[in-house]
């Protein structure tokens, strides 16, 4: 501001304070928008009596004087994006160009003497919100955590929780984000909740409110499906035969991946008997071999449900040739024996050898006769 510019503020203060002992009757009225979004334009229009001319209305945030007619008398840069205007043909104005934060305030219009009502005058901003939900055990209980950030409002902004349709109350913690904004608002909600059956699949939704501009209270939702049941598919029963006793086994199939959380209970039967049980994730047992054909099932499960798959134990199908008789698959053999297995080449070889020792025996029992 230079010299001649302080000089003319100088006398129109000068000026309106001689005449601010006298009302004659004024009166102003300030009409305009209480709330705004951020960039958007706000115009004010101050109505008067015909007694405070134009060229003496005065705009006034808090106590500061940032108008006297056109003349811009503030000192600050803050109002620099404020117009004033004044044709003849209507009210005066005052357009804020451009809203920011900083430019909320409450504004009065009229002359030194005799000011109008006050607009209380808020810029709204939105919050940038974002949804992050996890899952951890923690003293051997399986807990969900979702985390609602919401970054960079104005006025300050309340988060809440639900799941499904029941709000939520417990287990909720205001923390400090790591971001921050000169004159926003900056908000972070964590809340910590067991993992159940109960709310599977449902619904988790973060309410951001706070805002007279409806469009800006947010919500964000995510499904709490990050855990899930074993799938038949994912279930192995199995067995091995070990001399006279059989491992029995409930496997994970690698193929398929692992639930989460992971499997942790195995029930075993043979038949309709139970044989193990654990709920420590101890996926085997050790029996003797069963004297008749019975039908292995193994249920495995987590908290959300149970997979249950079966094998067929077969008393003819294990004998003590199978582990030998493994050998012979994938040998050459005789085009006769093309179609044979490897059991059926090795007894035929067998049946072979013994008519072989019988002869060699005859032999040499006639051998020993003639001596």
């Amino acid at each position: 501001m230079n010299l001649s510019q302080t000089a003319k503020i100088t006398r129109w203060i000068l000026l309106l304070t001689m005449v601010a002992g006298s009302t004659n009757g004024q009166s102003a009225t300030m009409t305009g928008p209480s709330i705004v979004k951020e960039g958007s334009n706000a115009v004010f229009t101050c109505e008067t009596d015909g007694t405070i001319t134009a060229d003496l209305l005065v705009w006034k945030e808090g106590n500061n004087f940032i108008f006297i007619g056109s003349l811009k008398v503030s000192p600050y840069e803050k109002f620099d994006n404020f117009v004033p205007s004044s044709d003849g043909t209507g009210p005066p104005t005052l357009t804020i160009q451009n809203a920011t934060v900083e430019d909320s305030g409450s504004y009065r219009c009229g002359s030194v003497a005799v000011l109008s009502n006050t607009i209380n005058f808020a810029v709204e901003v939105q919050s940038n919100v974002s949804l992050v939900l996890e899952t951890s055990m923690v003293n051997n209980t399986l807990l969900y955590q979702g985390t609602c950030e919401a970054i960079g409002a104005s006025p300050e902004e309340h988060i809440t929780w639900k799941i499904g349709n029941i709000t939520q109350t417990l287990g909720i913690v205001e923390t400090d984000p790591d971001i921050s904004h000169h004159l926003l608002w900056d908000k972070r909600s964590v809340f910590t909740f067991s993992a159940s059956k109960e709310n599977y699949n449902k619904l988790l939704t973060c309410f951001v409110s706070g805002h007279e501009i409806t469009d800006f209270n947010w919500q964000k939702s995510t499904i709490l499906d990050l855990h899930g049941p074993p799938t038949p598919d994912g279930i192995i029963a199995n067995f091995i035969i070990e001399g006279s006793n059989m491992t029995v086994s409930c496997d994970l199939n690698e193929s398929k991946g692992h639930p989460t959380p992971a499997v942790s209970f195995f029930y075993i039967f043979l038949d309709d008997v139970l044989i193990h049980s654990s709920n420590h994730a101890e996926n085997n047992v050790t029996i003797s071999i069963p004297d008749k054909s019975a039908k292995v099932t193994c249920i495995a499960g987590n908290y959300l449900g149970n997979a249950t798959n079966s094998i067929l134990y077969e008393e003819d199908a294990w004998n003590p040739w199978d582990h030998v008789t493994n050998i012979m698959d994938g040998l050459p053999i005789a085009p006769i024996f093309a179609d044979m297995s490897g059991g059926e080449v090795l007894s035929i070889i067998v049946c072979i050898s013994i008519i072989l020792l019988i002869s060699i025996i005859v032999n040499i029992v006639q051998w020993c006769n003639r001596k």
